[in-house]
């Protein structure tokens, strides 16, 4: 990847980091321990802003793929994004008993695990190629999806589905529209500056216990964070500092999809069997053992082309990143 995506990365990176900090958190108390207040306090602050940024770094990709042939360009997304999430959904249904005939048809229209981003992200390129074939303006559907989201019911998270589409077209539009090189210097600061001011309004709305996460009455606040971030960190650049970030970004799928199966693992370990009981130990090793397997499976899959196929459908020896 050219060095001008490096943020892009490294914001994916982060973002990735935050959700599994989320989820074993999330498991932590599902198992029935007391989450600290200081790890709810941290998760509301960052709740508004991790899946739209992930979803508004995936929109910012829809251009290059889009240059592809329509059969490489679906043939690449059902690899790299419809069949992880099919294989994980299994995966994780039938290792926490849960598979039954019912959830089937679910999994491929209605996701019922923690996998629905995925779904989400495969519907969101269908739609992209869609929109693209149509000449269909950008801003406008984002709006309108936007509006949708503020009416549509929450059954099925068809709610957040149309909100995060937003974020998807928002960052389709920025990497098309040229928008990062108009302006003189004092404006993007000025930009900035606003950006980072509105994310921590809405941060702070969300602390103050008003729920803002998915909500299209805070979306503004959440766009500005993300135009800001989308400003700023091309200018920050790469380095050993960044390495470990970057990685992640790069391999995001894989963290993605093995994360919440090892912390449900790891937590069936340390508190139903050795009867673990302190929140912060248990949270933290969630976090720690998800990062190492999830790394060591990043560097086995480019060694041993079976642990790949585990995140990628096999295309003879066309290598389809997971990022595409």
């Amino acid at each position: 990847m050219g060095a001008r995506f490096a943020w892009m990365d490294q914001a994916r990176g982060v973002a990735i980091i935050l959700v599994i900090v989320h989820h074993s958190m999330t498991w932590t108390g599902l198992f029935g321990l007391q989450v600290p207040v200081a790890l709810v306090a941290f998760d509301d602050i960052v709740s508004p802003f991790r899946m739209p940024l992930l979803m508004f770094l995936s929109g910012m990709l829809v251009t290059r793929s889009l240059a592809k042939a329509p059969g490489v360009y679906f043939a690449g997304k059902a690899r790299a994004i419809a069949w992880p999430y099919l294989l994980w959904s299994v995966i994780f249904l039938a290792g926490t008993g849960t598979l039954t005939i019912v959830l089937v048809p679910n999994v491929l229209l209605f996701p019922p695990t923690y996998l629905w981003y995925l779904w989400f992200l495969f519907a969101y390129y269908v739609a992209a190629w869609v929109i693209a074939r149509l000449r269909i303006p950008l801003l406008p559907v984002a709006v309108l999806s936007l509006a949708a989201s503020a009416f549509a019911p929450e059954d099925y998270r068809i709610s957040r589905f149309f909100f995060l589409f937003t974020f998807f077209a928002f960052g389709w539009w920025w990497s098309s529209s040229g928008i990062v090189t108009r302006g003189s210097p004092r404006t993007r600061a000025m930009a900035i500056a606003t950006g980072l001011a509105a994310g921590v309004v809405v941060a702070g709305i969300t602390v103050a216990g008003h729920p803002t996460r998915y909500e299209a009455g805070y979306a503004w606040g959440v766009l500005a964070l993300i135009a800001a971030l989308a400003l700023m960190l091309p200018r920050v650049g790469s380095g050993r500092r960044s390495a470990a970030l970057e990685f992640v970004g790069r391999n995001s799928v894989v963290y993605y999809v093995t994360h919440y199966t090892l912390i449900w693992a790891l937590d069936v370990l340390l508190v139903d069997t050795w009867g673990w009981s302190e929140p912060w130990v248990v949270w933290a090793a969630g976090v720690v053992v998800a990062v190492i397997c999830a790394s060591a499976l990043c560097l086995l899959r480019q060694r041993w082309a079976p642990i790949g196929w585990l995140f990628v459908w096999p295309a003879g020896t066309a290598r389809v990143r997971a990022s595409a």
